[in-house]
């Protein structure tokens, strides 16, 4: 079974047919991308105006258009898997992850105007015609970790690095590479991410911990699921454990709330707690 991760293509398709660029309406001021427009401000010192930048877009194109450009992207996934079945999962309005948030909301930097025009038409038309589920409460990730987990001989297909924290087979489309993913590469790099966070979903990671840092932080004990646990926890107590002045615990649910939010499920009723349960009552290195 083929388990595509919908969500991207949903914007692909919908933004090939966009002129998309960023402006400061106090100003009139115009970027293409949200990256030039940060460089120019700080070399200007005006850092401040960063968080002010708005993303519009100008529709260049019909609906047919953003159909075809759909159709030829499934073409193209699905061409190596020469008609083997396939499941497209889009993620729903819900999200449980809402509820774990607290320090910032989950994905709270991306604003309905970053949505494509024909969003909602792109969405009816996978569930129509490529086969496409909208999952609720939690994420197309999770669904396709779920399935996944439950059927080994699965490919997941997407470009999403939070897939790679799911064993098995991968296919990343924009690279047309295939990638086997075992248990102990999968948890080195979702505690990549507790570390690093996601910028893209509004997680912050620890200040200063970059890939590269986090990478040297867990290059020892990479195929050490507990190991690599135990360092993180120590990190997050170490920058965190003066924040709370009355009982020096802020750090644990700082901790628990990045995993959580990054925590793909793997079973119907699964959540952070069980994998933690799990990662502290492991006795030796596996």
């Amino acid at each position: 079974m083929i388990l595509v991760d919908a969500d991207s293509l949903v914007y692909k398709a919908g933004w090939s047919v966009e002129k998309r660029y960023y402006i400061l309406e106090s100003t009139g001021e115009r970027f293409t991308t949200k990256a030039a427009a940060s460089k120019m401000l700080t070399g200007r010192g005006r850092e401040g105006e960063i968080p002010l930048l708005l993303l519009k877009s100008e529709v260049t194109g019909p609906a047919s258009h953003t159909i075809r450009c759909l159709d030829r992207l499934y073409q193209s996934i699905l061409e190596p898997f020469r008609g083997e079945p396939y499941v497209s999962y889009l993620s729903g309005p819900n999200n449980f992850r809402n509820d774990i948030a607290v320090t910032q909301p989950y994905k709270g930097n991306r604003t309905s105007s970053a949505k494509p025009f024909y969003y909602d038409m792109l969405r009816e038309a996978i569930c129509s015609w490529f086969n496409g589920q909208v999952v609720d409460w939690i994420e197309a990730d999770d669904r396709i970790a779920i399935e996944a987990t439950a059927a080994h001989e699965a490919t997941i297909v997407g470009i999403d690095k939070d897939l790679l924290q799911i064993p098995g087979r991968h296919y990343n489309y924009d690279k047309g590479v295939f990638t086997h993913i075992t248990e102990e590469i999968g948890w080195y790099n979702f505690f990549t991410q507790v570390l690093v966070g996601d910028t893209s979903d509004n997680i912050k990671g620890l200040p200063g911990i970059g890939p590269t840092k986090a990478a040297a932080l867990l290059e020892d004990v990479k195929y050490l699921p507990k190991a690599m646990y135990a360092i993180c926890e120590k990190l997050y107590e170490r920058f965190y454990g003066g924040s709370d002045t009355e009982n020096g615990t802020y750090w644990v649910s700082r901790f628990e709330e990045v995993c959580g939010l990054l925590y793909l499920l793997r079973h119907e009723g699964d959540e952070w707690r069980h994998a933690r349960e799990w990662l502290e009552s492991i006795s030796r290195p596996v």
